[in-house]
């Protein structure tokens, strides 16, 4: 009975060190970025079990920055079958001409990046936004490519004169070339 025992206790032992140990672990990833958790799921290395918990954490992360950024939807689709690859898909700007005292939508589909530059320059080459994007959605934009890792920049033009603007985008990945693109942009009177 004493061995009983104290196999017991050595089990609930482990499992308990086993749970601590998981709970370090999660609450590390939480902290990371979302694009880091996405490596660690799509990586060879992990396994099978660590792949399914991953994955419920990632769900559990896209809803909570869906929330947070106030987007009130929780993305379309889940990063299982999303493409990484850091290559340029899509770049939507809608809609385009915008209205003034409206909102404008840039939408980046460029694979995993470390980070996406938008920068909005007046005709003069004036700044007239700047936003710097590191935290991905997964999204199937409905434009036949299938859900894709996007970033996403909501332009309030209430404060832009009418006119022409150039955006420019630039999306960076340690160790892979700049990707790069400039567009037109119309802001109208109503």
């Amino acid at each position: 009975m004493k061995k009983a025992n104290r196999l017991f206790a050595f089990g609930l032992g482990l499992a308990l060190l086993m749970l601590s140990s998981f709970s370090v672990w999660a609450a590390q990833a939480r902290k990371k970025p979302l694009t880091h958790i996405y490596e660690v799921y799509n990586s060879s290395s992990t396994s099978p079990a660590r792949k399914h918990v991953v994955g419920r954490m990632i769900k559990k992360l896209e809803k909570a920055e869906a929330l947070k950024a106030g987007r009130g939807r929780t993305p379309a689709v889940s990063a299982v079958s999303a493409n990484p690859a850091f290559k340029l898909i899509n770049i939507d700007i809608f809609p385009n001409p915008a209205h003034a005292k409206g909102k404008l939508t840039v939408r980046v589909q460029v694979g995993l990046a470390d980070l996406v530059e938008i920068h909005i320059y007046d005709l003069m080459g004036r700044f007239s936004r700047i936003a710097n994007l590191t935290a991905p959605q997964i999204l199937d934009a409905g434009n036949g490519k299938g859900p894709q890792y996007t970033y996403e920049y909501i332009w309030n033009t209430i404060d832009a004169a009418t006119g022409m603007y150039i955006c420019a985008v630039t999306a960076k990945k340690a160790g892979q070339a700049d990707i790069s693109s400039i567009n037109k942009i119309w802001i109208v009177t109503q």
